[in-house]
C-alpha cells in the first residue's frame, strides 16, 4: 500500500476556515434572497396586493399580458398548448386550474423580472416595474374571489 501523507493540524484548520467562510456565505446569500429579496425585487410594497381596481392599471396590464404573455400562457390564462421546444416544460396556465395564485406577489414578480425556470425568459429589459405590476393585477382578473383573497394572503 502506499504512504498515506500526513496533513497538519495547520492545513486542516485552514480547509475548515475556508470552507466555513464558504458556507456562512452561501448562507446569508439565501438570508438575503428569502428575508429582504422581496422587498429588493419589488415585493416589499406590494406584497398581499389583490387586483387593482384602477381601470388603466388593469388596462395596462391586459396589453402587457397581450404583447409578452398571451403567446405562450394563452390568451385567456389557459396555459401553452401543443409542442414545447426541448428542455422546456410547457408554460402553465394563469387562469383558475392553474397554480399562479398559490404564489405570493413577490415571488411572481420575481420570475416576470429575472425569468423561471424551463424556459421562463427574464423580461427585467423589457417591462417597467410598474408594468409588471399591471400584468400580475390583469392575471389576478383570471383567478375567482376564492383564489384572489386566499393568493392576497399569501
Amino acid at each position: 500500500m502506499g504512504k498515506r501523507r500526513r496533513t497538519t493540524g495547520r492545513r486542516r484548520s485552514k480547509t475548515r476556515t475556508r470552507r466555513t467562510r464558504a458556507l456562512l456565505g452561501v448562507v446569508a446569500g439565501l438570508l438575503v434572497l428569502t428575508a429582504g429579496g422581496a422587498a429588493l425585487l419589488g415585493g416589499g410594497e406590494g406584497s398581499g396586493r389583490t387586483v387593482a381596481s384602477d381601470a388603466d392599471q388593469l388596462e395596462v396590464g391586459r396589453q402587457v399580458y397581450a404583447e409578452n404573455c398571451a403567446a405562450c400562457h394563452g390568451p385567456n390564462g389557459e396555459g401553452q398548448q401543443g409542442a414545447v421546444p426541448a428542455g422546456q416544460a410547457p408554460a402553465p396556465p394563469h387562469d383558475p386550474t392553474g397554480h399562479t395564485w398559490h404564489h405570493p406577489d413577490a415571488q411572481l414578480f420575481q420570475i416576470v423580472k429575472f425569468g423561471g425556470t424551463m424556459g421562463m425568459p427574464a423580461y427585467k429589459d423589457t417591462l417597467t416595474d410598474d408594468e409588471i405590476w399591471a400584468v400580475l393585477d390583469y392575471i389576478k382578473t383570471f383567478w375567482t374571489p376564492e383564489q384572489r383573497e386566499f393568493q392576497a394572503q399569501r
